[in-house]
């Protein structure tokens, strides 16, 4: 972690990262969240806190017969 990070893990599910330089906790939180994005179908992957993830249908096994 860059200096004048702080990063935390109240929870298994859950990291804090703080600072005092709001585009450097920014750019930790981006390149963490890089590592594994939500991805649409299952929502699984790192968000950010009250984000939104709008899912995405499956495959439909009843079309095509």
């Amino acid at each position: 972690m860059p200096k004048g990070i702080k990063v935390a893990t109240p929870t298994q599910t859950e990291i804090v990262i703080s600072g005092i330089d709001k585009q450097l906790v920014g750019q930790v939180a981006a390149e963490v969240r890089g590592v594994r994005p939500p991805e649409p179908y299952k929502g699984k992957g790192v968000r950010y806190e009250n984000e939104v993830i709008r899912k995405k249908e499956g495959k439909s096994f009843a079309a095509g017969k």
